[in-house]
């Protein structure tokens, strides 16, 4: 090792220091490191935005039900892309080999698809019966 290698303080590995970066603890690290550091901070992301995803596309069906003609069709699409995305958070929450997947973030995922899976069908639920409730007094 010479003044112009250094070894990684996370891998170990000793690499040309004009290849290294500092990290958030001021230590050098190798590129390596640093690039599996940042997709490990975006699919952490991307898990947290998936389970938050499910009941805020619910939310917004349930809310549209109270505009009086957005209520005729927006509720059932956002019902319908809400239970999707529910699919996925537990889908996500189950794979335990995803990069970024932590004790902390699953469970998350887990709760948030399944509520929302359930307040989806509510939310499909009433507009069916809302468009039965229609075609019924039209027809009398």
């Amino acid at each position: 090792m010479n003044a112009e290698t250094q070894p990684c303080a996370q891998c170990g590995r000793v690499v040309p220091t004009s290849s290294m970066v500092y990290n958030g603890q001021a230590q050098l690290i190798c590129m390596t490191c640093e690039s599996d550091a940042q997709f490990a901070e975006a699919s952490t992301k991307s898990m947290i935005q998936t389970a938050i995803s499910p009941p805020l596309l619910a939310l917004v069906g349930t809310m549209m039900f109270c505009v009086p003609l957005l209520s005729l069709i927006v509720p059932l699409i956002c019902g319908i892309m809400s239970m999707f995305a529910s699919v996925q958070a537990i889908r996500m929450g189950m794979d335990n080999s995803r990069v970024g997947a932590t004790d902390r973030n699953q469970p998350l995922l887990l709760i948030s698809g399944i509520l929302s899976a359930l307040w989806a069908l509510g939310i499909i639920g009433v507009q069916i019966l809302s468009y039965v409730g229609m075609a019924l007094m039209d027809r009398f």
